[in-house]
């Protein structure tokens, strides 16, 4: 499905939130399989953007990150002040599941989110000049009481990995 995927690959869209005050909102319900895969990729970019494995923490962009759950809208105060948001959220956009791509949530149609996200919230961060990207993890299983699935582990390993290689961190 290429209309969902913005017009940039997975590095040219990391590039760009490089020198950007970012906030990372790990969306999600972790006892639902990959529905909490939102939730678990942003705590890994937490651990990392942590500073405590770089060398040169400095080097590190201006990055903060939220674990909202399955309630976004219980954290306008913190969505507000952000320049760029970019929420991370299991959803259903064509790909096989693993994939990890910036997806425009207008454009999902016959796919979407794994569990109930108001688009009203986007339009409501768009009103007040807030950026908003969505950055989508193609899920496999969302069977309660599971862990992330094997494609979706794997996805997000390759995905740190693409941000480790794009900042030339260790």
């Amino acid at each position: 499905m290429d209309s969902a995927i913005l017009n940039c690959n997975m590095q040219e869209g990391l590039k760009d939130l490089f020198s950007r005050k970012a906030l990372f909102v790990g969306l999600g319900n972790e006892l639902k399989g990959d529905d909490g895969a939102g939730v678990f990729l942003v705590k890994e970019l937490s651990r990392i953007f942590s500073g405590q494995d770089i060398p040169d923490p400095s080097r590190l962009p201006a990055w903060n990150f939220l674990i909202a759950g399955v309630a976004p809208e219980n954290f306008l105060g913190k969505l507000s002040t952000a320049e760029i948001i970019v929420f991370v959220d299991a959803c259903y956009f064509g790909e096989k599941a693993g994939e990890i791509a910036f997806v425009n949530p207008k454009e999902l149609k016959g796919y979407g989110f794994t569990h109930s996200f108001s688009p009203a919230l986007i339009e409501y961060l768009n009103t007040l000049g807030k950026k908003v990207l969505f950055l989508g993890i193609a899920p496999k299983n969302l069977s309660l009481g599971e862990g992330l699935s094997t494609e979706v582990k794997k996805g997000i390993e390759e995905f740190i990995g693409n941000v480790r290689e794009c900042m030339n961190l260790p």
